[in-house]
This record gives C-alpha cells, sequence and structure tokens, in this order.
C-alpha cells in the first residue's frame, strides 16, 4: 500500500505555556511524532457549530414580552387613574383598591424581566468572547 504524499504544512504559533501544554499530551499519547499527533487530533476531533439563530430571536422574543407587560401596566394605571378621578369605589365590577394591587406585582415582574434579559445578553456575548478568544489561541 502506497504512502499518502503529504502536500501542504501546516505552521502554528503558541505562547510558550500553549506550547508546554500541547508537549505534555504528546509525551502521554502513543504517537511517533507530532505530525502524526495533530493529524489525530484533527481527524478525531468533532466540530460543534453552535446555534447562533435562536440568540438574537430570544432576545427579540423578550423584549416583545416586556413591552407587553409595559403595556399591562400602563393600562391598569390608567384605569385605577381614571377610577380614582371618578370618585366611585367600584365600576364594572372592579374596586379601584384592588387593580392597585395589581400594579406593583406588574412593575416587579417588568423589573425581574429586564435583570433576567440582561442577564442573558451578557453571558451570550461573554459566550461568544470566549469562543473567539479560544479561536484566537
Amino acid at each position: 500500500m502506497a504512502k499518502s504524499l503529504k502536500e501542504s504544512q501546516l505552521h502554528v504559533r503558541l505562547t510558550t505555556d500553549q506550547y508546554k501544554d500541547f508537549l505534555s499530551c504528546f509525551e502521554k499519547s502513543n504517537f511517533r511524532t507530532k505530525s502524526e499527533y495533530i493529524c489525530h487530533l484533527l481527524h478525531k476531533t468533532k466540530i460543534v457549530q453552535l446555534p447562533v439563530f435562536g440568540a438574537d430571536d430570544i432576545l427579540n422574543e423578550l423584549k416583545s414580552v416586556k413591552k407587553q407587560i409595559e403595556g399591562i401596566a400602563t393600562n391598569v394605571n390608567q384605569m385605577a387613574r381614571h377610577l380614582n378621578e371618578s370618585r366611585k369605589d367600584a365600576i364594572l365590577g372592579y374596586n379601584v383598591n384592588k387593580m392597585l394591587e395589581y400594579l406593583p406585582k406588574i412593575l416587579d415582574l417588568q423589573k425581574e424581566l429586564d435583570v433576567k434579559t440582561s442577564s442573558i445578553q451578557k453571558a451570550y456575548l461573554d459566550h461568544i468572547d470566549q469562543i473567539y478568544q479560544d479561536d484566537k489561541d
């Protein structure tokens, strides 16, 4: 069986620490040459592409929910104001005090959503930055 003719070379730059790690792994392996070891790593390494499609969609959906909560809070606030101005304790079966109880809960949900949205966005950006950093190394 004829050996395949190797026509291409690959030059890689590593930091001193990276090179020490590489040598340590190579020495633990059963390969005779560094070239064989690298070829094995290239052929046996599974490349996984991250699903980037969902990141913007998730953030947009969270922003949409946030807008809906803001709209609900605005509506409740307007109803409460209208009921207070009319000086009636109940209009259409709604008690003003009961409606006012909901407003802080809605505002708390809105704040919680803001925190979660920011957290998800930061985690996603940190993850992407890490991927690029690993890719540079």
